[in-house]
């Protein structure tokens, strides 16, 4: 509606705010759903679900898969199933991990030695034969320590790079999923 020369009044209506009474993560290699679902349990509790609430889970919904060594991770379909009794809805989500990336091991091409520092005991004493997923956010861990203690020993400008080296791949049981093993190979120039 015009107001004389100065403009327009706009009436909104909004509806009724929408509410999730009910999340489902569908893996869509499986079709099982997932526990990961848990990690989204806080866009339940809020009375209102709006766009940034659902960003913010999707991404934690990441981030969680991202440590436990699937860098693949994706969102395929989001979907929106209203309850016509409630008039509430569900949120089903199909996702794909990826395959899964398992700690091998990691090198520091010239340093040998740095390989065993307090900094870097926990990347070093993982045992081989244990499935310890590579959480990907261990790489900017170690990288940060590099610099820093390169910087302490006067090399401002080293130049460090990691290589991730995919090892053969072990035969797997029944009961474990197929992963592959990647080791770090870091590179101070």
């Amino acid at each position: 509606k015009k107001i004389g020369d100065v403009g327009y009044k706009f009436v909104i209506k909004e509806g009724t705010p929408t509410i999730i009474e009910h999340i489902d993560v569908i893996d869509s290699n499986t079709y099982l759903p997932e526990k990961s679902v848990l990690i989204m349990q806080d866009v339940l509790k809020e009375k209102r679900c709006d766009q940034a609430l659902l960003d913010d889970s999707f991404g934690r919904l990441r981030t969680f898969y991202i440590a436990n060594g699937f860098w693949d991770f994706k969102i395929i379909d989001k979907e929106f199933i209203k309850n016509q009794e409630t008039r509430n809805f569900a949120l089903r989500l199909t996702i794909d991990k990826g395959t899964q990336r398992i700690w091998g091991g990691l090198q520091i091409e010239g340093f040998k030695e740095l390989e065993s520092h307090a900094a870097l005991k926990k990347y070093s004493n993982i045992q081989s034969s244990r499935r310890i997923p590579f959480n990907l956010f261990w790489l900017q861990e170690q990288k940060d320590f590099l610099i820093i203690y390169f910087k302490k020993q006067g090399y401002w400008y080293a130049e460090i790079d990691s290589h991730l080296i995919v090892l053969p791949e072990q035969k797997q049981s029944a009961t474990k999923s197929s992963a592959l093993r990647v080791f770090v190979q870091w590179k101070i120039k």
